[in-house]
């Protein structure tokens, strides 16, 4: 992850970089799964509770990260389109 972001709170490169690794782990367990690959429950647990238990720690510096890289919504509205024209000799739609 690059950007403004890191170059705010560089201390978060690290913990970003360890829940992306994570993250990976667990993907490959669900790869593996789907290919069929023999998994005990515990070692899918194993496997898996590590992306938890990084989020878990590095909560704070993840949403941080998340946080600066979202999109920002607009304050403005945007105005409605205006109502279609009817053909001529159309009568308007009761409400």
């Amino acid at each position: 992850m690059g950007g403004a972001g890191r170059d705010l709170w560089p201390e978060d490169g690290t913990a970003v970089a360890h829940l992306a690794g994570a993250l990976a782990d667990a993907e490959a367990v669900n790869e593996e799964l789907a290919a069929g690959a023999p998994l005990t429950r515990g070692e899918r647990a194993t496997r898996t509770w590590t992306p938890i238990e990084t989020w878990l720690t590095h909560s704070e510096a993840f949403l941080r990260q998340a946080h600066t890289f979202t999109p920002r919504v607009r304050n403005g509205l945007a105005a409605p389109a205006p109502p279609r024209a009817l053909p001529p000799g159309t009568p308007a739609p009761r409400r």
